[in-house]
């Protein structure tokens, strides 16, 4: 079954955007990837690697054809087509296959926050996790342009298609941690806007005696 024949049928826009499904989902919950997902992302690291190969691959071709080399030229050609050949492979599938082997996924949740490119987040972040991001992300490199999100002290770049998809709201997000690819998102059923309820003090905390002194005031 192919990607587009599995959300054919739902309407739930996050789905859709994170290409995911309610079975999908009800594995992440028990901290695993599905069978699905694991296929799915073996296939984005190879269409990820297969047009980087293909172009290392006619840079060397064409060199060969143009310009005959001899046989130590020809050994350190190899090898300056065979190095970024094989990072290729390492940053793609290496870390892919390394990712979904334990078949692990976290879950974090809480208030997501957006931005686009190098403007601030919306909602605004808190201190503790403008500080963390900073230590984190030293510089805004590769800011431009993207799109990101924030949940708790974590961030993630997403799709155009995922930015929209999702809103200002509260979420458990489902990731695969060692390549911090989100697999599937829960929307919370909570309100940003409404204001957070005061503490309640612990009994043992709460004096009797002026507690006595209130209901009398009260009963007089």
């Amino acid at each position: 079954m192919t990607m587009l024949e599995r959300h054919s049928t739902t309407e739930n826009p996050i789905e859709t955007a994170f290409l995911f499904t309610q079975d999908d989902l009800k594995q992440n919950r028990q901290g695993r990837l599905s069978p699905a997902q694991i296929a799915q992302l073996r296939r984005k690291a190879a269409r990820l690697s297969l047009p980087i190969l293909a172009i290392i691959a006619a840079l060397g071709v064409l060199t060969i054809l143009s310009v005959p080399a001899a046989g130590d030229e020809f050994l350190m050609l190899l090898l300056c087509l065979g190095v970024p050949a094989l990072v290729t492979l390492t940053l793609t599938i290496g870390m892919t296959e390394a990712a979904v082997g334990p078949s692990l996924v976290t879950k974090i949740s809480g208030e997501a926050h957006f931005a686009y490119g190098i403007f601030g987040y919306d909602p605004p972040l808190g201190e503790q996790q403008i500080r963390r991001l900073k230590r984190q992300y030293s510089a805004y490199f590769g800011y431009y342009g993207s799109y990101r999100m924030v949940v708790g002290e974590m961030e993630f770049q997403l799709s155009r298609d995922e930015f929209q998809a999702l809103g200002v709201g509260f979420y458990n997000i489902y990731f695969v941690p060692t390549i911090r690819k989100i697999v599937s998102v829960e929307k919370l059923d909570l309100d940003p806007s409404l204001p957070k309820a005061a503490p309640i003090r612990p009994a043992e905390l709460v004096d009797p005696a002026m507690d006595a002194i209130g209901d009398e005031e009260l009963r007089a």
